[in-house]
């Protein structure tokens, strides 16, 4: 955090009452589980590890060894006190995201248990040893692990610990008060504290940190009165204007810390959309944004992870999330055959448009977006090559239904990828349309039989 930003907190923790018995009731039950409130004292140095190894040899070896040693399970192991020990479990918890080894049963036990070495270790906590502390708090709720991540958490709210740390109040924010969107649909996800984030918007609003957690928290709190003002109050954009707020201009510039960007447009929209179901109000603020905010550049990792997130957060399968997001799409990108692909978002895609027998935007998404793609990139990945060829069998499929029997053959042509591809698309259309001749009306066919056999025969 910034020496400036630090300078203007408060020193206590101040109480912020309600008429609201539950809310009453859940402070005063934090206030006895806690020893302290949450004080926003000044902040610590809280650098990353040591950026030179001189002084000392790192043992080469795995990150699943490097697991056994640190955490004491192994035949060896090595001290907390080693300098050795916090670079080791920091070159660890960077590995989690692309290292599925280290997310398993087993490893996520090793973790606790380096944390309980740590715990028993320590009773004063250094900037390093701090660092490490949160990591291993992000990692476990990362993981769902959210028991363990409390145990964390609540160790380091008793230590001598800082509690103003952009890294700390952030794990709080997504323990305590609900502000992780990829839980929010987690049946354990529980909100434990309604009042702290009365304090950390006032004190940090403007001041261009925990924005995105703020907003997530009063989102999952269904607080949209909360998280309407913080808009307003911060970025001047209002759901109902005022005649004055419609000519008031904010005097931001995009090189401005507190300037609109992608993350934070999707955590607002994703707000409204977790509290609304429908994407009516998440579009009339962004349409809001881009009218004060010129030059917001909306990326397609803004728009695919919004449609990620409406899909996983709606509570119904009908496709109109996906359809009207596409269309928005459409007229950002102005060109329509420049659209970006996203393999992981499109394959959660399809089976809602399958379920709704919605091959028209099917046909448009492929046509637009992933043949465009394919032609330029000819080498898939495993999850890009699985997102392409289920929606070119259903195109395919379809068009033989409807006995469009050229569009099929047209399709194949045009955008088979490679000669493997061609011969199982080919031998698709064959086989589909030899039985549609044959069984017109009794043609009766599961869709779900063959999108899992991709270049296997499909009876």
């Amino acid at each position: 955090m910034k020496e400036s930003t630090c300078k203007y907190l408060p020193r206590t923790f101040q109480r912020f009452h309600s008429s609201n018995q539950t809310l009453r009731s859940l402070i005063l039950s934090r206030d006895q589980k806690y020893v302290t409130k949450l004080p926003l004292t000044t902040n610590i140095a809280c650098s990353e590890h040591y950026t030179s190894t001189n002084d000392f040899v790192l043992p080469n070896i795995n990150d699943i060894e490097t697991l056994s040693l640190l955490s004491g399970n192994g035949s060896s192991s090595i001290s907390p006190h080693d300098p050795r020990f916090s670079i080791l479990l920091s070159k660890c918890l960077s590995n989690v995201s692309h290292n599925v080894k280290l997310r398993t049963v087993q490893s996520i036990e090793s973790f606790y248990s380096i944390f309980k070495r740590y715990q028993e270790a320590f009773t004063d906590i250094n900037g390093p040893i701090y660092h490490d502390f949160n990591k291993l708090c992000q990692y476990f709720i990362d993981c769902k692990q959210l028991g363990k991540g409390q145990t964390v958490l609540e160790f380091l709210f008793k230590s001598n610990a800082p509690k103003t740390d952009i890294f700390f109040l952030t794990n709080y924010l997504n323990l305590r008060c609900g502000s992780d969107i990829s839980l929010w649909n987690y049946k354990k996800y529980k909100i434990f504290d309604y009042m702290t984030i009365s304090q950390l918007s006032h004190e940090f609003g403007k001041s261009g940190y925990l924005d995105k957690q703020l907003i997530q928290s009063f989102g999952y709190m269904k607080n949209i009165t909360h998280l309407e003002q913080y808009i307003n109050a911060i970025w001047n954009v209002s759901m109902h204007p005022t005649t004055e707020e419609y000519v008031q201009t904010v005097g931001l510039t995009n090189k401005d810390l507190l300037y609109p960007t992608n993350d934070l447009l999707l955590s607002i929209m994703s707000s409204y959309y977790y509290n609304d179901g429908n994407i009516s109000r998440a579009f009339t603020i962004l349409d809001l944004f881009l009218k004060k905010y010129p030059d917001i550049a909306l990326d397609h990792k803004f728009w695919y992870s919004f449609l990620k997130n409406c899909i996983i957060l709606s509570k119904s399968t009908t496709d109109s999330n996906i359809t009207q997001i596409w269309n928005a799409m459409k007229l950002w990108y102005g060109n329509v055959n420049d659209i970006p692909f996203d393999g992981e978002v499109l394959l959660l895609a399809y089976p809602i448009l399958k379920e709704n027998n919605n091959s028209y935007y099917a046909n448009e998404i492929y046509n637009y977006c992933i043949g465009p793609y394919v032609a330029k990139n000819p080498n898939l990945s495993s999850l890009e090559l699985k997102t392409v060829t289920l929606y070119q069998k259903y195109i395919i499929r379809k068009h033989i239904d409807k006995k469009h029997m050229g569009l099929a053959r047209d399709f194949i042509s045009k955008w088979a990828f490679s000669l493997t591809n061609k011969e199982d698309l080919v031998k698709l259309y064959q086989t589909r349309a030899n039985v549609r001749k044959k069984k017109p009306v009794e043609f009766s066919y599961d869709d779900a039989d063959d999108d899992d056999n991709i270049f296997t025969p499909l009876w």
